[in-house]
């Protein structure tokens, strides 16, 4: 992994080659969802949400712009903006794991446990190795001491990443020794 610096350095060249892409090609869709994407990143929101919104001028049916918006809302604290482009975004694209992974976050944020888990459940169904939603099942069964469903869940993240920290102390000896 690099050092904080030098993720730093590359989120910088990141916005510098963004910048010389658009300078070139102004009207380039593409080149407008990396910047916006990268200002995501840096957690440049505003700009961001200006720009998915500008990308979804020129085309409202793009569903990856339309779930980074509900994002940029998320983040700018209005989530009551944030449904309404995830719901588009996933009846246009059902198969889009990441509109129904950030809906569950916003049903999350909303403390709307069920529904969060469906979408995240929904997630994993169309992306099998989606190690976030797998992450956040995980984590909601288990703070709510529903044992013998996040236990399978914390392996499955294992078995996609071996190496996750979180899946490791939670199934630690210690955690789960009421199972036996």
């Amino acid at each position: 992994k690099p050092s904080s610096a030098a993720s730093d350095v590359y989120k910088r060249q990141a916005l510098d080659d963004c910048r010389i892409l658009l300078d070139q090609a102004p009207e380039l869709m593409l080149a407008k969802c990396r910047m916006a994407d990268v200002l995501m990143l840096v957690t440049n929101w505003n700009p961001a949400k200006q720009l998915w919104t500008e990308i979804l001028e020129l085309n409202g049916n793009h569903p990856h712009a339309l779930t980074q918006l509900a994002a940029c809302n998320i983040a700018l604290g209005i989530p009551d903006q944030a449904e309404a482009p995830l719901n588009k975004a996933i009846r246009l694209d059902p198969e889009f794991s990441s509109a129904w992974h950030n809906r569950g976050l916003l049903y999350l944020e909303w403390g709307e446990e069920d529904a969060a888990i469906q979408d995240f459940e929904t997630t994993i169904k169309v992306d099998p190795n989606h190690i976030d939603a797998r992450l956040h099942l995980a984590s909601i069964h288990h703070s709510a001491e529903r044992w013998k469903k996040a236990a399978p869940l914390w392996r499955q993240v294992l078995d996609i990443d071996s190496d996750n920290d979180v899946a490791r102390q939670r199934l630690s000896p210690v955690s789960y020794t009421h199972l036996r």
